[in-house]
């Protein structure tokens, strides 16, 4: 689609929107940003956060056990072996008088409101454990349990060769089918602990189960007691500049434009803060929920968070310190790509998205540069939809002289290399869905969570 962005007239400042939850596909389009649609084995999370703290997230969530466990010098944390309970039984429906609620801690009131996530729809009848899977094996499945057929197959054949030809035959004799990633056995530690052992979700299927949360409150509840669970039960706030870590149901508000010129605000259904570091009070990561699946409304959801995300750094733009400019970037982000997180969940599905800019996209948030033109939506226009700018126009001659040369007068122009240039958009990358109903999501799903907060809440240097 040709581009024709007019320097001389439009920027992101050109109008006002309400609300980041009513933009339209105007507003994302003038919004610059990229939404790219990712699988769970995509997100690889030591590309984001270094290997200390994956390491240290993996002890958390059982994947591997830590020194003082492996050495038995100190007695298991009950709080950290509820976090292990909760995720071997997070698939199972919850029932009150069940005596594996014991052992659930902190996660007892976490497990209750995922399972009213999941147990009503939008006729308010109960489901619960009469859900429909829905998590479709993957094609690493499928290799696995193939694998392991001709295996069996090719010892049977050199058995029966064996005993044909009168040998007498040794099982341990025969050597074993060489391992493959498709010959391993499901449910060992280290196959948990890596992404691309995930079972992928089949967005056809997806599509089968009509049904959603009563009300968005209970799974904006369920998401936030979550996260504040595992940051209890994960011992995280034990580490040193870590003490007030805390997930909050805060609807954070942001402004997208400049500091004389807001084009719309932005609320979020929570954040992540830590209020004890000095340097950095901002958020460092946000939350936005919905009561029913992604695939229902996906394009508005993704209008409405990519708004929320440029909004978020457009606010942080205009604080007074370089700390507090930068606070909820990863740190390992570098000058020319930054990065911040956004988490969601849409109704028992959550998803990771991050976010990607350059100083060029810092630029066009700022008003310094263009925003491509384009129609209005079918159910919208600039008219309906946003009231006028806050910013006076330019004034102007009543009639102005026309230029000397034609060449220069203001109007559309095609779009050049550097209007396009990636680093001028925000790339909103989203990686899911992690399913509710999958123990091995939920495991990794809370590591890449706990080490994405390590690495967040870590002090610049």
């Amino acid at each position: 689609m040709a581009i024709a962005p007019d320097p001389t007239q439009l920027s992101i400042l050109t109008y006002k929107a309400h609300s980041a939850s009513k933009f339209d596909e105007t507003d994302f389009i003038y919004l610059k940003a990229l939404w790219r649609n990712r699988s769970v084995t995509e997100f690889h999370i030591s590309q984001h956060v270094r290997a200390e703290y994956v390491s240290k997230a993996r002890e958390f969530v059982g994947q591997r056990p830590g020194p003082s466990a492996e050495q038995g010098q100190q007695p298991v944390c009950s709080l950290r072996q509820s976090m292990i309970t909760f995720i071997n039984t997070v698939a199972a429906p919850f029932r009150p008088n069940d005596p594996v609620n014991v052992q659930l801690g902190a996660f007892l009131v976490t497990s209750w409101l995922l399972e009213q996530t999941k147990s009503v729809n939008n006729q308010g009848q109960h489901v619960g454990g009469d859900t429909i899977k829905i998590v479709r094996r993957s094609a690493r499945l499928k290799q696995q349990k193939e694998a392991r057929a001709a295996a069996d197959r090719e010892r049977e054949g050199a058995s029966l060769n064996q005993q044909i030809e009168g040998l007498t035959i040794n099982p341990r004799t025969i050597p074993p089918a060489p391992e493959t990633p498709a010959s391993r056995v499901i449910g060992t530690t280290a196959a948990m602990a890596d992404t691309h052992e995930l079972d992928v979700l089949s967005p056809e299927s997806m599509g089968l189960e009509m049904v959603r949360s009563e009300d968005e409150e209970i799974v904006n509840s369920a998401l936030v007691n979550l996260l504040a669970a595992i940051t209890l039960c994960s011992g995280i706030m034990s580490m040193k500049g870590r003490e007030g870590l805390q997930w909050l149901p805060k609807r954070q508000a942001f402004s997208l434009g400049s500091a004389n010129n807001t084009v719309c605000e932005a609320r979020t259904d929570g954040v992540l803060r830590n209020p004890g570091s000095l340097d950095c009070r901002g958020p460092l990561a946000i939350l936005e929920v919905k009561p029913y699946k992604r695939n229902w409304s996906q394009a508005k959801i993704e209008w409405q968070e990519a708004c929320q995300m440029a909004a978020w750094i457009s606010t942080s733009l205009r604080e007074s310190t370089a700390e507090r400019r930068r606070a909820g970037s990863l740190s390992t982000s570098d000058n020319t790509k930054r990065r911040r997180i956004l988490i969601s969940q849409d109704y028992r599905f959550l998803y990771i998205t991050v976010g990607e800019w350059g100083k060029g996209y810092e630029t066009h948030l700022s008003g310094g540069g263009p925003r491509p033109v384009t129609p209005p939506s079918k159910n919208s226009s600039p008219i309906q939809n946003r009231g006028l700018a806050d910013a006076k126009p330019a004034t102007t001659p009543p009639n102005p002289p026309p230029p000397a040369n034609l060449d220069q007068t203001a109007g559309p122009r095609n779009a050049t290399p550097e209007d396009l240039n990636d680093g001028n958009f925000s790339i909103m990358n989203c990686y899911g869905a992690y399913s509710l109903d999958e123990p091995q999501h939920v495991r990794l799903l809370i590591r890449n969570v706990l080490a994405l907060m390590l690495e967040l809440s870590d002090p610049w240097d």
